[in-house]
């Protein structure tokens, strides 16, 4: 089934805790702290040739990543091309496009854990729940 476009929160199966990010053209992250992030949690996902383009609205930025094991998923002026998957009934996988580098989530520790690729291990540390954000 492929995802429509739109706007989704991505809430890390691992943590609990929603993907967000606050600058532009750094890393983004789960939190430690439940405050309420507003559009900084926010992914407008839109489907292009090849897979999605992630953009956080809250900063306007799309989210970029270096094909390379351990490069973090920063956001940026210019997008990666990104493919959105099912990995089982209730959650996704997000990899670079066309490679076997899924977004990873680090712990969540004071004050976050980053999000940076690496192969796929089936690890809840690399599934996300996606929840449509009401328009």
């Amino acid at each position: 089934m492929s995802l429509p476009s739109g706007t989704y929160i991505f809430s890390n199966l691992q943590s609990g805790s929603s993907v967000r990010t606050y600058r532009k053209e750094e890393t983004i992250f789960v939190s430690s702290t439940r405050e309420f992030p507003g559009p900084f949690e926010h992914w407008a996902v839109t489907v292009v040739t090849g897979g999605y383009t992630i953009m956080n609205v809250g900063l306007n930025a799309f989210c970029r990543a270096n094909a390379a094991e351990g490069q973090p998923v920063i956001t940026h002026d210019a997008p990666t091309v990104f493919e959105i998957s099912n990995a089982d009934e209730e959650t996704y996988v997000i990899k670079i496009a066309n490679a076997d580098l899924l977004w990873t989530a680090g712990p969540p520790v004071v004050p976050r854990g980053e999000i940076m690729l690496h192969g796929a291990q089936g690890l809840d540390t690399q599934k996300f729940r996606l929840v449509v954000v009401d328009p």
